[in-house]
């Protein structure tokens, strides 16, 4: 067992069944009956489902999944008291309220500490037997931005509270799974926490940036622009009681496998420590800032800033401003700002493919079809996605069978520069040496157009050194500014980032050492030999699709899937083996020949897709739909599974 329960702290037993609505369907759930202490042993020898090993005596401060709290049920409540609990329960605990008076499954259960019984109204009442208050431990963080100061003792860690970390989430207590969420902030939302600059969207269709089981019809525009997604990742937490489940100011500082116990021990940068016996690591590609290499940039006597560490007191109103790199960020920043600031210089060092971008606002009107009807809202999903599936995922994997998919993009992309910037010589230095895809592309009807502002410059003569007051270029030329802006992007494939801390596997194998010497790899995104029990959410060769989410959602039911065999086989120890890892390993190589990272004009496109081994990691060279299969369908004799002589599944 894999720490497994219904849901944090609700018994295994769910009170009286509920009356059946079609006895012709009628569909038998079986489960575990929870020995309080009055009537333990009044029980028969066998009740319901039984396994065939002797079960262990429960701990009376411990409920029956050995979680640190005991339960107990005490009477149905009143419907004054349910409209109590309707006005004390969070947003979501109030919907599963709702759906549990609609519903007549027996096993219908809420979220915390309420059932639902016959009366189809919740069972309340909590108590813990005296002297068991020391043993609740584990302790998390509600809110208010306060650092929890505790150590982390779990069956299952999750690292990192973005979007990869809070679907897995999701999905774990959905499952019924005790777990905890390190993160290492104050705050949920990582990229999107970070990432507050002027202009800062999403780049892919709103409709398709955001997890299928969690629609959002409230985005405002066809392009959401970055705080309606924080504000999408506050809802998910908030709906899916997921804060609870969250330990803030946990910065994970290193991970060792202990091959003995089959657990992973963990630091934490104040000191704190902790175990787990599974660890998913959710910490994202964008996090670490990327410093351009320039000489003696902390001689800069003026405001500096990299965007994703955005300073929202600072006034640009008036300033002479530079702006350091051209890519996805700069694509979005500099337009926003272009008429606030006094003066703008833009430095480039790669010029970038830049898409028109069909955004507009999504009507009101529409938003509440989408609300009320949300098939309405999966038809537009689908077929956004399945637009962008076919240009960006089929026309970047596939470009040996359908290269004219990419060279039609291209053109497009000629004709909007043509028709947004009328100068040829401005044109001929805004127009990449390399083939579409091979570096991020970019949606903007904006960036173009801004160069032809007689207050906006583009400067390509490389940069030698930033200087007191200002840059100078190799043309001896210098540029005076007061705020220096570094759009510069991030670490990706790099040691010190993938992971961005040590992880120590069985024989003392680090994991980002091994990467960095040896290729970035991962069995379908997910699991690495040497590695047991750790599961990660973009990972080498992980994403494709129609948008990130797709890839959360696939990486995630790979993950539940070992999860629940482990939990059949109470097994203490999950590791891909070497032979099938190696097999789908060269399978990946094999394709990524026909990628147009490989099959294309890539040389100068300065693109974080690539490492250092020249391969292109961050791209799956697979469809979504392959990969959507092959995540519920992989072959779990893949992976070996033990366990430890005497080893307990649960902490």
């Amino acid at each position: 067992m894999v720490g497994r329960a219904s849901l944090p702290g609700v018994p295994g037993r769910l009170g009286p069944r509920l009356p059946e609505p079609f006895p012709h369907r009628r569909t038998v759930r079986v489960h575990r009956r929870v020995l309080l202490p009055a009537d333990r042993e009044s029980v028969p020898a066998r009740d319901a489902l039984r396994r065939a090993r002797p079960r262990p005596r429960r701990d009376p401060c411990r409920d029956p999944t050995g979680s640190p709290s005991a339960v107990f049920r005490v009477r149905p409540a009143s419907a004054a008291e349910y409209r109590v609990l309707q006005q004390q329960l969070r947003g979501g605990e109030q919907l599963l309220l709702r759906q549990a008076r609609r519903r007549t499954d027996p096993a219908a259960v809420l979220r915390g500490r309420i059932l639902v019984g016959q009366s189809h109204l919740p069972f309340v009442g909590l108590r813990i037997p005296q002297g068991c208050e020391p043993f609740r431990r584990i302790r998390s963080h509600r809110g208010g931005g306060r650092v929890t100061q505790v150590a982390i003792d779990t069956p299952i860690l999750v690292v990192g509270a973005g979007f990869s970390g809070l679907g897995v989430g999701v999905k774990l207590a959905e499952a019924g799974y005790h777990f905890r969420i390190a993160e290492r902030t104050d705050d949920i939302g990582g990229t999107w926490r970070d990432n507050t600059y002027p202009g800062v969207a999403v780049d892919i269709t709103s409709f398709n940036y955001s997890f299928s089981w969690a629609p959002n019809p409230r985005w405002s525009r066809v392009y959401a622009p970055g705080g309606e997604l924080k504000a999408y990742a506050d809802r998910l937490a908030s709906e899916y009681g997921l804060r609870d489940r969250i330990v803030f100011g946990a910065e994970i500082t290193e991970l060792r496998f202990d091959e003995q116990a089959h657990r992973w021990r963990f630091r934490i940068a104040d000191g704190r420590v902790g175990r787990a016996r599974f660890v998913i690591t959710a910490v994202g590609g964008l996090t670490q800032p990327k410093p351009p290499d320039i000489p003696e940039l902390a001689t800069f006597a003026g405001k500096t800033m990299h965007t994703a560490r955005w300073d929202h007191d600072y006034d640009l109103t008036g300033r002479r401003v530079g702006v350091i790199g051209t890519g996805a960020t700069a694509v979005q920043l500099v337009p926003a700002i272009a008429d606030r600031v006094a003066h703008l210089e833009v430095f480039q060092r790669t010029p970038i493919w830049v898409v028109p971008k069909f955004d507009a606002p999504i009507p009101i009107p529409l938003r509440q079809l989408f609300e009320r009807l949300p098939a309405t809202q999966s038809t537009v999903r689908l077929t956004t996605g399945a637009l962008t599936e076919m240009v960006m995922v089929v026309g970047a994997t596939y470009e040996r069978q359908f290269p004219l998919l990419r060279k039609t993009i291209e053109a497009l992309c000629r004709m909007h520069l043509h028709v947004q910037v009328p100068d040829p010589a401005l044109r001929r230095r805004l127009t990449p040496a390399y083939d579409f895809l091979c570096k991020r592309p970019t949606f903007s009807n904006q960036y173009l157009r801004a160069f032809t502002r007689p207050d906006v410059d583009l400067v390509t003569e490389p940069i030698e050194r930033i200087v007191e007051h200002g840059i100078r270029t190799r043309d001896g030329m210098l540029h005076p500014i007061d705020t220096l802006i570094l759009a510069t992007g991030f670490k990706v494939f790099e040691l010190g980032n993938t992971p961005p801390f040590p992880i120590y596997g069985t024989g003392g194998v680090e994991l980002g050492r091994f990467w960095h010497e040896h290729r970035y790899q991962a069995y379908e995104g997910v699991t690495v030999p040497r590695f047991p029990n750790l599961f990660a959410i973009l990972a080498p060769y992980s994403l494709t699709g129609p948008s990130y989410f797709a890839m959360i959602e696939a990486s995630t039911a790979h993950i539940l899937r070992l999860l629940r065999e482990a939990d059949r086989r109470s097994a203490t120890y999950v590791e891909i083996r070497q032979g099938p890892h190696d097999a789908y390993f060269a399978d990946i190589l094999r394709r990524q020949r026909n990628t147009v990272f490989l099959a294309a004009n890539c040389a100068a496109a300065n693109s974080y897709y690539f490492d250092r081994h020249g391969d292109a990691p961050m791209l799956r060279p697979a469809s979504g739909p392959e990969m959507w299969w092959r995540a519920r369908h992989f072959p779990l004799k893949h992976y070996r599974f033990r366990t430890a002589p005497g080893a307990r599944s649960q902490l």
